[in-house]
Order: structure tokens, then sequence, then C-alpha cells
């Protein structure tokens, strides 16, 4: 939130911090319907696109 308070500021907007975080609560949950409604079904079925070897050390992925 204060990270949006600056860049309105550099921007001439003087907005406080407690502002932004009443636009926040009243907001947010408008957002999170408006993308529920464009979120795309998921399948049962996954691919995978990493493969990890297991040893005694370490390992770092292989890719397949």
């Amino acid at each position: 939130m204060r990270d949006l308070e600056e860049m309105m500021a550099e921007r001439g907007i003087e907005v406080d911090h407690s502002t932004v975080h009443r636009w926040m609560i009243k907001l947010l949950p408008v957002l999170e319907k408006a993308f529920r409604r464009r979120q795309r079904p998921v399948g049962n079925s996954w691919r995978m696109d990493e493969t990890y070897s297991t040893s005694s050390q370490r390992s770092p992925p292989v890719w397949g």
C-alpha cells in the first residue's frame, strides 16, 4: 500500500496509505468476482515438465 502511495506521489497525487487500504477493502471483492467469472476450467490430468531424480545428495532438476 505504501508503494502505491509513493507511486502516486511521484505523479503529483498525494494519498495516504490508509486511503489506499480502504480502496483495497472496497475494490478487491469486486475484482475477485470478475476474475472468478473469467477463470478457465481445469482438467483432471496435468503434464509434468520437470523430472527429479532421487539420490543421497541434493540434485538439480533433470529436464526431460
